[in-house]
């Protein structure tokens, strides 16, 4: 959400006087004939003229403030800690090794490492160690299941085998010795690997925030005969205008209450989503100003891994839907008659929408939410252009 008074350089509680030489001042300085309509010049302008609309107006402006306070709590509570916390919201314990800071990310909120500061890299008999115990496990397991259950001579290859491979995917991992860094900014988010010793680099990756255009998330929870069995989720950062996946992972694991259990990947990838809503809050405005809505899109499951499809736009005064079939249906706000949740979608429904003999004529569009880009981003989207409030329905 644009801050106003950061805007215009002044205080909150500034005087209609205080406003009008700020915006005169700021004006002057941004016009786009005065600078040749730069596109950096002309958003400012554009930002500033919405500022002043909005805080000149004693009315508009007493709704702005209530808006803004309500923001400010969420910031509060996402972003403004005095230290770096870890993923369970916990100040940083100085026994983990952070081998390699962010440059791009912004401030730092959240990070994780697995590396301890007494930890060392595995000398050659450490690893010859492992690679013997690993192997004499197999070596065991292979023997008294061939005792004990006596299989035929193809069961016994298998089982010769099968431990082996097991064994052999074992010993590569632990001598690799790899650990992580992960770091969650305001800005963006990044994570490196390194591999038996903090100088051994072998993965870095820092995102920004501004090579990212839509976040999938899905949760799914598993049952089976009623009883839970496992939860299943999916994160994808995607970049539209490059049509490629930015980042991306997925996993399952046991629900429980005390979250340390839960994977790490997925506790990262719910941070950086506080981050990257509260970034696409923030540049809302300057979205509206340059394209005049906000496009929203789907992730479709048979073409998850390579694209996405805009699905619907907010407007200022309108909601456009784009069907499967591509038609375009338009809902102008005071054409709504109904606008409600129904578990996990919304439905939208035109005044002209009327049951008949025949059956039902007019418009309706139902919302899939689950499939839904920046969903959290919508729903603030929907509340700040429409007042429709759907995070609490």
């Amino acid at each position: 959400m644009e801050n106003h008074y950061n805007t215009l350089g002044i205080e909150r509680n500034a005087s209609s006087l205080e406003i009008k030489q700020a915006y005169r001042n700021l004006a002057i300085k941004y016009h786009p004939d005065i600078n040749g309509g730069e596109e950096d010049n002309l958003n400012k302008f554009y930002k500033i003229s919405e500022a002043y609309k909005t805080l000149i107006d004693s009315s508009k402006r007493v709704d702005y403030d209530m808006k803004l306070e309500k923001f400010s709590q969420i910031s509060k509570t996402n972003t403004e800690v005095d230290e770096i916390l870890d993923f369970w919201d916990e100040p940083i314990k100085n026994y983990f090794v952070f081998f390699k800071q962010p440059q791009k990310i912004g401030k730092i909120y959240y990070a994780f490492s697995d590396l301890y500061i007494k930890e060392k890299p595995l000398t050659k008999r450490q690893k010859r160690l492992n690679t013997l115990s690993g192997f004499a496990y197999a070596f065991v397991v292979s023997a008294l299941i061939i005792l004990i259950g006596n299989p035929k001579p193809f069961w016994i290859a298998a089982w010769i085998l099968i431990p082996f491979f097991i064994a052999l995917s074992y010993v590569l991992k632990k001598n690799k010795n790899i650990h992580k860094n992960l770091y969650v900014g305001n800005n963006g988010f990044a994570e490196y690997h390194c591999s038996n010793g903090i100088d051994n680099i072998v993965l870095q990756r820092e995102i920004v925030f501004t090579e990212i255009t839509d976040f999938y998330f899905l949760y799914k929870e598993i049952y089976q005969d009623g009883k839970y069995q496992n939860t299943e989720y999916k994160f994808t950062f995607y970049n539209s205008n490059k049509t490629e996946t930015v980042y991306k992972t997925k996993g399952s694991f046991i629900k429980q209450e005390n979250q340390k259990m839960h994977p790490i990947d997925f506790l990262y990838c719910k941070k950086v989503e506080r981050f990257w809503t509260l970034y696409l809050m923030n540049n809302m405005q300057s979205k509206m100003n340059s394209r005049g809505f906000i496009e929203f899109c789907l992730f479709v499951d048979d073409v998850l891994e390579s694209g996405y499809r805009p699905y619907i736009r907010l407007y200022k005064d309108k909601i456009e839907v784009i069907r499967f079939d591509h038609s375009k249906v338009i809902y102008l706000l005071d054409e709504i008659s109904e606008l409600k949740m129904v578990e996990t979608k919304l439905i939208i429904r035109h005044k002209n929408l009327k049951k008949t003999f025949f059956g039902i004529s007019g418009q309706e569009d139902i919302v899939p939410l689950l499939e839904m880009c920046n969903t959290y981003f919508f729903f603030h989207a929907m509340e700040e252009l429409y007042g429709f409030d759907l995070s609490s329905k």
